[in-house]
């Protein structure tokens, strides 16, 4: 019809089902939950569909085997490893006729950050974004040029004589589905975006719900040498970003100014 933009809108979605034996959490994109036991770590429920996540770039490597370009990233750096060398062979003999024997050696990691699906889009799963699923999104109507760059072919020395064509799909809507087994100690599940967990980690998330749901357990902190900072500090910097993401609404805003002035100047 002409409206190209539509083909660029997208979601990601996180869906919860708790029975009485089980939480089976189905998730598409980069959306996380994260579960508090009692008195046990926060665990995350799922992995986030992210193109900074090197286990989302190599499944997408092998799913588009013919293309170089299928995720671009921002920054890359290397990070130092220790990695544990078994005594086996030559060094199981050496280390038997008493000779000192290295059992570890220093590699360097690959990290990535900033990473995009063509260069475009973050999260490597969504509903929508109809531009990365097919060929018949693909043209901008209103720029007259495609959304996405040219296929770049592995290997420049074996570049095909005729262009590559782009190998849609490059993402799905399909979900990754978990079941956990229910476990008495269950307390509560916090649910949220890449814009929550981009800023506060797991645990800072758990003790925040934790210290509002359960006020019994005051004396719990995400910092546990300090408490009464993480009162005011956590619950302030968590409250913070609420404010920033919800600016726009009135109401909203309103109330989290309210819920702020209570929460960090207690009488």
């Amino acid at each position: 019809l002409g409206f190209s933009q539509p083909v660029k809108a997208g979601a990601c979605g996180l869906a919860l089902l708790i029975t009485q034996t089980s939480i089976v959490v189905a998730n598409a994109g980069d959306c996380k939950a994260v579960l508090y036991r009692d008195q046990r770590p926060a665990l995350a429920l799922n992995m986030q569909h992210n193109a900074s996540d090197v286990r989302e770039q190599r499944r997408l490597e092998l799913e588009h085997p013919n293309e170089d370009n299928v995720v671009r990233c921002k920054k890359e750096w290397h990070e130092p490893v220790v990695v544990a060398v078994p005594k086996s062979g030559w060094l199981a003999v050496k280390s038997w006729l008493g000779y000192p024997v290295e059992l570890e050696r220093l590699e360097h990691a690959t990290k990535y950050s900033g990473c995009y699906v063509k260069g475009r889009l973050q999260p490597t799963r969504s509903f929508g974004d109809f531009y990365l699923k097919s060929a018949e999104f693909l043209y901008n109507h209103t720029s007259g040029r495609n959304f996405l760059p040219p296929p770049e072919a592995k290997g420049s020395a074996h570049a095909p004589t005729e262009p590559l064509q782009h190998s849609f799909p490059y993402i799905t809507s399909e979900p990754e589905v978990m079941v956990y087994p229910r476990h008495e100690d269950d307390k509560f599940i916090v649910l949220g975006s890449d814009g929550l967990w981009d800023n506060v980690t797991d645990e800072e998330a758990v003790g925040f719900v934790r210290r509002l749901l359960l006020p019994a357990d005051s004396g719990w902190s995400a910092n546990s040498e300090s408490p009464q900072r993480f009162d005011a500090f956590h619950i302030g910097t968590f409250l913070k970003l609420s404010k920033k993401i919800f600016s726009t609404s009135g109401a909203v805003k309103i109330w989290l100014d309210h819920i702020f002035k209570v929460t960090t100047n207690p009488t």
